[in-house]
Order: C-alpha cells, then structure tokens, then sequence
C-alpha cells in the first residue's frame, strides 16, 4: 500500500524550499505526522491480535500528542476490550498532562472503569508530574485516588522525584515517605499483607540517602513477615523483604532471608528471584566474582541467564567488555548469549560509551553464530539494529532488519530506525522503508515511527524557539 497523496506533496515541499515560515513547517509536519498515524490506525484490524492492545495505545497516544484528541479517541475505544482501551486512555491521558492539560487528563482517567488500571495510570500522571516539577499538582492527584495503597505507591514516586531532580529535595522527598509510611501502618494493622509496601518505601528511603530509614523500614518488614500466618503462606513477604535488601545494600541480611526461603516449603521461584537480586547489586558494587557465584545458586536456567545478562550489562555498561564477556560466555543458550550481548551494545550507546560499537560488532559474531529465523534467535539482531542506529549507522541497521525474515522481529527495530531518521531530516528514507515494508505489523510500527520523528523534530523547533 502506497503512502496518502498529501504525504509526497508535504517531502516535496520541504525538500525543495527553505523559505516556508517556521511556524507553517511546524504545521505542516504535525499535519504529516497525523496523515501517517491515521494510515497506520488502517492498519490495525491487520495485525495479530496479540499485538493490537500495543499498537492502539502508541497510536492513539501519538495521535494526541499531535494535538488529534478526536482521532486518538476514537482510535482507542476502536477495541472491544476493556483492558486495551484503558491502556490507550492512559497514554493519552499521559499527553495530555504533557502538553498542560491536566484537567482533561484527569477526566479521561477517571472514566476508566477498572480500578486497579485507573489507580496505575494515576500514580503514572502523578510521576510525571513531580518530573516536571508540579510537585503540588502531583500531590493533588493523591487525594484523588481511592485507594489506599494507590495513594502510598503515587506519594512514593513523588518522593523519588523530589529526589531525582537537578535540585535534589531530600527534605522534602523524606516528608512525603513519612506520609506515605503513615497510610501504610494503617493498612498493615488491618491486613497484614499489604506490608509489601513498606519495600517499596525502604527502597527509596535508600535511594535519598536515607540508610537508617531503610533499614528501620525493613525491621518493620522482617518482623511482620516472620510473624505473618496468612493460607498463602510468608513466601512472598520474605522475598520482598530480601530483594528489598539486597537493593538497600544489606547483602548480609539478603543472603540471611534467602537461605531462610530455601529451607521453607512454600518458596517457589521466590528464593531465585531473591538471588538474582543479590547479585545484580553485586555486580553493580564491583564484586564480579561474587556476582557470578550467586547467578551459579540460581536453579531456573532462565532467571539463571537473565541474571548472567544483567551482571554483564552492569558490568559492561560504563566499563570494558571484557567485563562483561565471562557472564556472557556462561549463558547456556547461544540465543541467550546473543540477546545479552546486544542489550549490553544498546545500554553502552545510550549511555554514549564509546566502546559501544565494538560490542555491536561482537554482538553481530555472537548472532551469526546462533542463527536466525525465529523471533527469539532474532532478538539479539533486533537489538544490534537499534544500537547501529543510535550510533549514526543507518544503513547497517536497514541491513539487518532486512536480513530478519520474522515480521515481529522487524517491529521494534523499525520503529526506532524510521524516527531516528525522520528526527535526522531523513524523513524521505523512513517513508520508503515503510512503503517497502509488506507484512501489517512492521509496516504500522515504521509509520508510528516516522510520525513520532515528526513531532520530535516540531517540539525541538518549539522549545528553540520559546528559548529565544
């Protein structure tokens, strides 16, 4: 299918004049950005179902960014389930609070139906909120939540904000735990499950620097999961309680609870999911050798590899390879090992380390080695494509997405590469790609693409010009 008539006439023009006011380019990409999400809304009914919740939601989502809420709507409530249209409402929703509009924003979210999604988007809106510094609209939305344990969760991420901002307020990020850890103890004195919480706030009580808190937070913890006698059992609370350790930096106590878990009966993988926290933290403090031997004491061969590939990735990401390269080599699976090598690639180009393009070039040796013709033996090319086009290499990422005879494994890579271009001025090249592209799937993604470059490149011009 041939891309819309206005498409060709808008690449035309901008290619061939450089005397069109910027305000009227600006215009005139947005009104090209929704021609092609409108194109790729065409799309949907062709796609697996499987991947339409997906493709509705950053439809949908685009399409408001765009300043198009009648189309994103629509397009949202285009499916018949429930759960797909509240995830569309939440993204659109999460534009909207983007672009100012946080009154509207909130009326979409209240109108989802499903609690727990409607608690999930408003604790997200509440997040960005604080990121953008509305620290007081933020806290509004607390007390527009219902639920108890959304509003812990929402003042929680509040409090890492004021954390994580370029004037950190850990004064201020304490004030909002203590908040959040008074709901809590209301909740735990009426169940003691919801205790779960307070991993939560011991973690971020950690992440401001707040060590004492986060270890009197966990006494809390330890203390109600050894006395906890719910029909399910302490397992889950005793797992969160040693990932919420070993996060905090007591190892120590982490390998206490983990030892405890494995005596137990009713562990389960919980005890695995504790160990590979232990040594994720493990690798991050430089304590390889140690790291490698907790992965070896995981006993599921997938958490065991996805361990190992989180170890290189921390170990990789702002050091050498060869850092990396021993974790690697003991995934067992040769596609295994071929998805962590290209995921350490992606993580280095994104942080702008130079050693970046050597390990995509590993990662390329490791792929060829396990093959192709899979979505799952693709993953490592998926993520080597990305990598190269981060790195400027966009005609090596079109080389690999074309050697992937998959259409799924084409989806992600050809995303990336189309808005990549387009945010370039290489909006004609992303066209053709999406235009060549038969299969509906990778095709609806490379015009998502094409149009998310689009609005990337109109908000740039925006902010440079406000800044004048």
């Amino acid at each position: 299918m041939r891309l819309s008539f206005p498409v060709f006439i808008l690449v035309a023009a901008l290619a061939s004049s450089t005397e069109i006011p910027a305000a009227q380019v600006e215009t005139s990409e947005r009104a090209q950005a929704r021609g092609l999400l409108l194109e790729a809304s065409r799309l949907i009914d062709e796609v697996p179902e499987s991947q339409r919740s997906s493709a509705v939601a950053n439809i949908a989502s685009q399409l408001a960014h765009s300043g198009d809420l009648e189309d994103a709507l629509r397009v949202s409530q285009s499916q018949k389930n429930p759960g797909d249209q509240d995830l569309a409402t939440g993204l659109i929703a999460w534009n909207l609070v983007q672009q100012g509009n946080v009154g509207q924003a909130l009326r979409l979210v209240e109108s989802i139906s499903n609690e727990q999604n409607r608690e999930g988007q408003y604790a997200q809106l509440a997040a960005l909120l604080a990121g953008k510094g509305d620290l007081t609209g933020a806290l509004r939305i607390v007390q527009v939540s219902r639920e108890p344990q959304g509003r812990v969760s929402i003042l929680v991420q509040i409090a890492q904000q004021k954390a994580r901002r370029k004037n950190r307020d850990v004064a201020g990020a304490t004030e909002v735990l203590h908040q959040a850890m008074e709901i809590t103890e209301e909740l735990v004195h009426e169940n003691a499950s919801n205790a779960n919480l307070l991993s939560e706030i011991a973690a971020t009580q950690s992440e401001i620097g707040d060590t004492t808190g986060a270890l009197r937070t966990l006494g809390e913890l330890s203390a109600i999961a050894h006395q906890y006698a719910g029909p399910e059992g302490n397992g889950l609370l005793l797992h969160l309680l040693g990932c919420a350790q070993a996060q905090v930096g007591d190892l120590v106590g982490a390998l206490q609870t983990h030892e405890e878990m494995v005596l137990s009966s009713n562990s389960g993988s919980n005890s695995d999911i504790v160990m590979m926290t232990i040594a994720e933290e493990q690798a991050k403090q430089g304590l390889m050798a140690d790291a490698l031997q907790s992965a070896d004491r995981i006993s599921d061969n997938n958490l065991r590899s996805a361990t190992l590939r989180e170890i290189a990735i921390a170990r990789g990401t702002n050091r050498t390879l060869q850092d990396a390269i021993e974790a690697i080599h003991r995934i067992p699976n040769s596609a295994s090992r071929s998805e962590a090598i290209g995921a350490l690639a992606l993580e280095q180009a994104v942080a702008g380390n130079p050693a970046a393009a050597l390990t995509a070039e590993r990662a390329l040796e490791f792929a060829n080695e396990a093959g192709s013709g899979s979505v799952s033996l693709d993953r490592g090319r998926e993520m080597i494509a990305v990598t190269r086009a981060i790195l400027g290499d966009f005609a090596g990422a079109e080389e690999i997405i074309n050697s992937m005879p998959e259409p799924e494994s084409r989806v992600w890579p050809l995303w990336n590469l189309t808005s990549m271009l387009t945010e370039a001025g290489r909006e004609t090249e992303a066209l053709t790609l999406a235009e060549d592209e038969k299969a509906p799937l990778p095709k609806l993604h490379a015009l998502l693409g094409t149009a998310q470059g689009l609005l990337t490149r109109v908000a740039s011009k925006e902010r440079a010009s406000a800044s004048k």
